[in-house]
């Protein structure tokens, strides 16, 4: 049985000024010594997709995804077999909402953007993309039946 993907929550932390007043917020998104990844991070790269558009899908045989949706509303579309689709639904505002989708090699995955502004992930994979080895697979969505998009997530 092929692993799942795991959705790792994050907290917003308000941050304070030397005074002690709110000057906003931090949401941590990896700490080496918390253990919370199945493969440490070995690159981090930020990811923009407009209103309406997609990356992907791709299929890593090696890599290990930690994708983190930091701003707009993003779903994530994982196929575990033919027919066998996940959906995670990503939306973000002010800070809150920020989950981190973690995808293990050999599970596709497809990213939309299913807002009306720009959408921002963020990728912490392991190991690092390179041109010499860029585990880039085909990989066929045909079989997806998207469920409706929710308008005007952020």
């Amino acid at each position: 049985m092929k692993m799942r993907t795991r959705v790792i929550e994050t907290h917003r932390q308000q941050s304070k000024n030397q005074k002690g007043e709110i000057n906003g917020y931090v949401v941590s998104l990896y700490k080496d010594w918390e253990k919370l990844f199945q493969a440490e991070p070995r690159q981090v790269y930020l990811n923009c997709c407009l209103p309406g558009e997609q990356k992907g899908p791709h299929l890593h045989m090696k890599r290990w995804d930690y994708f983190t949706t930091i701003r707009g509303a993003a779903r994530f579309v994982l196929k575990y077999g033919p027919g066998d689709y996940e959906e995670i639904n990503v939306a973000v505002k002010d800070g809150l909402g920020v989950k981190i989708v973690e995808v293990p090699p050999a599970i596709p995955c497809l990213i939309v953007n299913i807002g009306k502004s720009e959408t921002w992930v963020v990728n912490l994979p392991n190991p690092a993309w390179h041109p010499d080895d860029q585990d880039n697979h085909p990989v066929d969505y045909n079989d997806y039946c998207p469920s409706p998009f929710q308008k005007n997530r952020d």
